[in-house]
């Protein structure tokens, strides 16, 4: 590893930054806890204690205090903060299980930034253990940081290459679709349809995309490369935020920090001459970079050889908020129903456009039409703002609306039913969203059983 794009004084920039997404993802966990619907179907892995620790109210007030004070700790510097780092790792890692428990599913977003948390204190450790002084300890620190930075990316990478998923097909352009709307007249609009419609420029970009990502490790190789790969993986960060509306945020901010010589620019914008009081930090030693790719080597052993959540039991609890009944088996729920003839301006045996409806589904959070056509199915979900269905295309405002379809059916034959579908349901009503919020809840009322929340809906089967 060469010499780092940061001299002298500019570290303590990188620690506050760190320390202030910390606190930004803190605030995004406490706000997930209120915002965020729990699941139909809670999380099999997920112990008693997690699952209910959202539950009561103290825990997670005390585990918020305890991660501010120890993020502040960890800000403020000097040789106490390891262990306000370690602590706020540890309580942070704490709080993102539950949230995932709370609401069903992993909140990757999280993970780049207390991977670079890890990778800091790491570079600390080595610090103490060669006898390093404050100095140089933070300058080990800004080294395993910024390796934790570059391994979240290349494992990324990897896994889109063993998936393979990404180049599959209409992969990327389904993507896409999902997130914008059809009718969308912006520029970013336009551009993110003329990609989706483009097969070969989509796969394009997915290749890359794993390329920038797989290709991360060069963010290590020295001052230069770090500008130029840190600049592609932020291009990448707003590729995605053009084309599917998702930005990880903390992550790009470390990027943008980690990527370019703060240190430098600011004291050539005051004016000031080149720093000569003291040589750029020397290259990191022999045995400092071994010593650091031996703990890394040790994390990703123990990843391996460790199991993960999916592997574990499923624990036997009953969640508080949940009834004490126990729940009917799946097929039971099928012979139950939870079908409709009518909801709305829809109908079972209605066309819309070639396609007829054959059924109609009231899920917990959204309902579903399944359409049929020449052999061909295709079901869109739709669920107003008191629903939790997903963005896609053929949305309206709060009204969401996507859909379901095989590999080998054309988008223009997708859009066509979708528009026709999103006509019946926005005719003769001032909200749509509201209106079909209403429809949903009238035919739930109608069903024969009421579903129970750990029942897993038929669509997601």
């Amino acid at each position: 590893m060469s010499a780092s794009v940061h001299g002298d004084g500019a570290r303590p920039g990188l620690r506050l930054t760190l320390a202030a997404v910390l606190l930004f993802d803190l605030f995004a966990i406490v706000n997930n806890f209120f915002v965020v619907p729990q699941p139909d179907i809670l999380l099999p892995w997920s112990p008693h204690w997690l699952i209910t620790l959202d539950v009561h109210t103290w825990p997670i007030v005390v585990l918020v205090i305890v991660t501010a004070v120890s993020i502040g700790g960890f800000a403020r510097g000097r040789r106490a903060q390891l262990w306000f780092g370690l602590l706020a790792l540890l309580c942070l890692a704490v709080l993102v299980e539950s949230l995932a428990a709370h609401v069903g599913g992993h909140r990757r977003r999280f993970y780049g930034p207390g991977a670079v948390l890890a990778g800091w204190l790491v570079g600390l450790v080595v610090g103490r253990v060669r006898g390093a002084d404050d100095a140089r300890s933070e300058r080990l620190a800004e080294a395993g940081a910024a390796g934790a930075l570059a391994a979240t990316y290349v494992n990324a990478g990897l896994q889109k290459l063993l998936a393979g998923g990404l180049f599959r097909d209409h992969t990327l352009q389904a993507h896409i679709l999902t997130h914008h709307h059809v009718d969308d007249p912006t520029v970013f609009g336009s551009i993110a349809r003329h990609v989706a419609l483009d097969p070969q420029l989509a796969m394009g970009l997915a290749l890359a995309t794993v390329v920038i990502q797989f290709g991360a490790w060069v963010f290590l190789l020295g001052p230069r490369a770090r500008v130029v790969w840190g600049t592609l993986l932020i291009s990448f960060h707003l590729g995605t935020l053009l084309f599917l509306h998702i930005i990880y945020l903390g992550a790009t901010i470390l990027l943008v920090a980690w990527s370019f010589p703060w240190g430098r620019l600011a004291a050539r914008l005051r004016g000031r001459p080149r720093a000569a009081t003291r040589p750029e930090d020397p290259p990191l030693a022999s045995s400092e970079l071994v010593l650091l790719l031996g703990l890394a080597t040790l994390f990703v052993g123990i990843a391996w050889v460790a199991p993960t959540p999916h592997e574990l039991p499923r624990p036997e609890y009953h969640h508080p908020s949940l009834r004490e009944a126990e729940a009917p088996a799946a097929s039971e729920q099928d012979d139950a129903g939870n079908t409709v003839a009518e909801l709305g301006p829809l109908a079972v045996g209605d066309w819309l456009g070639a396609w007829n409806i054959e059924r109609i589904e009231i899920g917990a959070t959204d309902a579903r039409a399944t359409l049929l056509a020449g052999g061909e199915r295709i079901t869109f979900g739709f669920a107003g703002s008191q629903g939790d269905a997903p963005e896609g295309p053929h949305s309206l405002g709060e009204l969401h609306i996507y859909y379901r379809a095989p590999d080998g059916l054309s988008f223009t034959e997708i859009d066509a039913v979708g528009r026709a579908l999103r006509e019946r349901l926005v005719a003769d009503v001032e909200d749509p969203a509201a209106a079909v919020d209403r429809w949903i809840e009238a035919a739930r009322a109608q069903l024969p059983v009421e579903r129970h929340p750990l029942v897993p809906r038929p669509f997601e089967r």
